[in-house]
């Protein structure tokens, strides 16, 4: 199960970094980071998959840390969903339908 879930976090990854090649502003930056912690995961995961095994194993006992790590990636969901589905500032519109806006477009 490790190679399988290795190799389908690895390709998310690689997609993810793949589409989003954007390091202008913090929620980009956040954006690109994740992408490239999950492809590395899905790296790690597929070259020492015994190595996952045994610090999952180790973690099972570390409630406090779960604990810790799901608030603070809840409060990144929390911002990225706010940066990207909050209200923003408006957009200007583009100079070419500004210039002309009773004249009907060409193309």
């Amino acid at each position: 199960w490790t190679w399988v879930t290795g190799a389908f976090i690895l390709l998310f990854g690689l997609v993810v970094v793949a589409a989003h090649q954007s390091w202008h502003g913090a929620a980009a930056i956040i954006v690109s980071l994740l992408g490239w912690l999950i492809t590395l995961r899905g790296v790690f995961l597929l070259a020492f998959p015994t190595a996952f095994v045994s610090l999952a194993n180790s973690m099972i006992g570390a409630q406090g840390l779960w604990v810790s790590l799901c608030v603070a990636f809840a409060f990144v969901g929390l911002y990225l969903s706010y940066v990207g589905w909050g209200p923003g500032a408006r957009r200007p519109a583009s100079p070419a339908a500004q210039a002309a806006p009773d004249l009907r477009r060409a193309a």
